[in-house]
């Protein structure tokens, strides 16, 4: 039986849940989920600046088991490198997890594999080579979790996201969706959206860092897709 995420299947939430944490408590509280340390939660990136910092959701993970990429489309105010690939993971959240880097238009430009990670928190992996971004231009990055059950806040991207780097997350609807995804096995393009979600899919980004031009390899073609109850939203 296909299960859906609690978006989808309009749970009564309440809005403190739904609300992603900005202000993370002090060195040592718990997760108000997940009820481990928050210094293994909110960890910066290693260099370089990111859309969400060490901000956390304070969702559970979604009810949903279905394999599917889980991504958030960027934008940048220079020029630079995406240097690696972060995602928050609840405890539910289990792998093997690969990130990857797309084009707005679904060309993929780089992928890596999660080979470690911690049972909760921001989970980071570098790309073997930097990819090189350009200002005027939106890409977008994901993560794909195999069996669901994955971080998400609903309306979180209601307002762009940016920690006052050269990164920024737009607002959904803002030059396209934002907050996306698409269900299938493998890495595919994630071009849907549903109610603004935040899926807290990250990208570390450093300006003037040696990078190669994004590659011109077509990406994945996307296997069958379930598509939540409601309308979705396309990038174009």
């Amino acid at each position: 039986m296909r299960r859906i995420h609690a978006a989808a299947a309009g749970l009564g939430v309440t809005a403190a849940l739904l609300a992603g944490c900005s202000a993370p408590p002090a060195e040592g509280a718990a997760d108000p989920v997940d009820g481990v340390e928050m210094s293994a939660l909110t960890a910066a990136p290693t260099a370089g600046t990111t859309m969400f910092g060490t901000t956390y959701p304070t969702t559970s993970a979604a009810a949903d088991y279905q394999s599917v990429e889980l991504g958030s489309r960027f934008t940048v105010s220079e020029s630079g490198s995406v240097t690696a690939i972060r995602f928050y993971k609840r405890r539910a959240t289990t792998g093997p997890f690969t990130g990857a880097l797309w084009s707005q238009s679904g060309t993929k430009l780089a992928s890596v594999n999660f080979t470690t990670t911690t049972s909760s928190g921001w989970q980071q992996a570098d790309l073997t080579t930097p990819v090189l971004v350009s200002p005027g231009q939106s890409y977008v990055v994901s993560y794909h979790a195999p069996n669901g059950r994955y971080a998400a806040t609903n309306g979180g991207f209601a307002t762009a996201k940016s920690t006052g780097g050269a990164i920024r997350g737009p607002a959904d609807g803002d030059g396209g969706a934002n907050g996306v995804y698409a269900y299938g096995s493998g890495q595919i393009f994630p071009n849907k959206s549903f109610q603004s979600t935040n899926y807290w899919v990250d990208a570390v980004f450093q300006a003037g860092v040696a990078a190669v031009p994004p590659s011109n390899n077509p990406s994945s073609s996307p296997t069958t897709t379930v598509a939540p109850t409601t309308t979705n939203t396309t990038i174009t």
